[in-house]
């Protein structure tokens, strides 16, 4: 289970006579808040108590300092951070990367990321991806959504990519719309170098909604 937003999902095929089967695994939801900026200031004015000949003195009290929810979020914040897409629960990394004692299993945050408003504050959000390596099986691949949260990052998302896929670049637009570039191995491809591209289309909606998912050819 994974404490997530609902993302929906859409595929587009780049490349002539390309042909794959798509996975995709269904992403846990659960309601989560997003701070907003929080900015008060106050200021009084304490006239003197006495009626005298001269002007009443007037005494402004100090503002209150701002508050820190719109620090941006960092790489080095990112790489440190709790993560919320496995049925054991939360994992935190260090410096990028988390060893399973258990499984031997290691993720670790990839180097692309993209930053975004992705809930309509004001202040900008992160998509990265995590990758899951599995001793003599390989590793699969979850696209994960941060939320800025006075400037602390928060995952609302995590979305099965595949398995032996890689993210090469991500693009957060308008309306909540994150776009995936994806590298996957067809049959016969060499280790170093996947030959089919896919190009992902995610949009963050209400918790509540259950998670769809439709592959639409591209043109």
């Amino acid at each position: 289970m994974l404490l997530a937003s609902g993302l929906v999902v859409s595929i587009s095929l780049a490349g002539c006579n390309a042909q794959t089967q798509d996975q995709s695994a269904p992403s846990s939801s659960a309601s989560s808040s997003t701070a907003s900026p929080q900015m008060s200031q106050t200021s009084g004015i304490n006239p003197s108590s006495t009626i005298s000949k001269t002007n009443p003195v007037v005494t402004p009290k100090p503002s209150q300092p701002a508050a820190s929810s719109n620090l941006p979020l960092t790489v080095e914040k990112l790489k440190n951070s709790e993560y919320f897409f496995l049925a054991k629960g939360s994992i935190k990394l260090a410096n990028g990367k988390y060893v399973d004692k258990g499984t031997q299993r290691t993720i670790s945050l990839d180097d692309v990321v993209a930053y975004g408003d992705l809930n309509k504050d004001g202040v900008k959000d992160a998509v990265g991806s995590l990758r899951i390596t599995i001793p003599n099986s390989g590793d699969v691949t979850y696209l994960v959504t941060m939320i800025n949260e006075q400037g602390n990052p928060k995952n609302i998302s995590a979305e099965f990519v595949g398995p032996q896929v890689r993210v090469k670049a991500i693009t957060i637009k308008p309306n909540a719309t994150i776009e995936a570039k994806i590298q996957q191995f067809r049959p016969g491809d060499p280790a170093c170098c996947p030959s089919l591209e896919l190009l992902r289309t995610y949009k963050i909606r209400d918790s509540k909604a259950p998670v769809e998912t439709k592959t639409v050819p591209k043109k």
